[in-house]
């Protein structure tokens, strides 16, 4: 029994550690064909994981330093093989611990951007009477958990927004408003299609699914859960 326990343990890591690598090489095809040199690439990929690599690595330098020896790699086979081996510290943190690593990313996420939390799912920023939402990492969390954290999340949105008289319109921009349109139309939100290529670049470079754009009002936001 023990023996089988750990040989599916041992499945379950594999299984995980192929998934990153997919996920990781994805991104760093999108890197390379949207900048034109390594140093570029570095830049943006350390700039994106800093936060991250700080709070969940005890050595974090040594990510950063192997990272920037990739620069110099001319083969983009090469240099993509070097980026994933550079990243499996992070790989290994996630597998190890996968509770611990999310909300090492949500609080990267609320620290970086500036947004304000309401609870693990939901975060918010504002700008020019526009409320952006953000749904934070919860791979980990339960179905139940996370609907009842949505639920929670749409009424702190509310409250925020019934305090700022400037704010006028709800926006979430996602892979989950793409994957799931219809739990956005039952939260009230009007669903709309792709992104532009531009803003997909700056926002959501490296991300290989679908990303969609979701608003709702102010009226009709505070009337459904105020």
């Amino acid at each position: 029994m023990f023996e089988d326990n750990q040989h599916n343990q041992e499945n379950e890591r594999g299984r995980l550690a192929r998934e990153w690598e997919e996920k990781i090489r994805s991104a760093i095809e999108i890197l390379y064909q949207t900048h034109d040199n390594n140093q570029e690439r570095i830049n943006i990929a350390k700039q994106k994981i800093t936060l991250l690599v700080t709070t969940v690595l005890e050595d974090d330098n040594q990510v950063m330093s192997n990272l920037d020896k990739c620069v110099k790699i001319e083969n983009k086979d090469d240099f993509i093989i070097a980026i994933i081996d550079a990243l499996k510290p992070l790989r290994d943190a996630k597998i190890n611990d996968p509770e611990g690593f999310e909300e090492a990313q949500r609080q990267g996420w609320v620290e970086s951007s500036n947004f304000t939390k309401i609870n693990d799912l939901i975060s918010y920023g504002i700008d020019e009477g526009t409320m952006h939402i953000h749904v934070a990492p919860n791979e980990t969390t339960s179905n139940a958990k996370k609907l009842s954290m949505l639920k929670e999340g749409m009424v702190g949105l509310a409250k925020a927004v019934k305090k700022n008289e400037a704010i006028e319109k709800i926006t979430g921009t996602s892979w989950i408003v793409a994957e799931h349109p219809r739990l956005l139309e039952k939260l009230g939100f009007t669903v709309e299609g792709d992104i532009e290529d531009e803003e997909r670049e700056r926002f959501f470079a490296g991300e290989t699914r679908d990303i969609h754009r979701a608003n709702i009002n102010r009226d009709e936001l505070l009337s459904r859960y105020l």
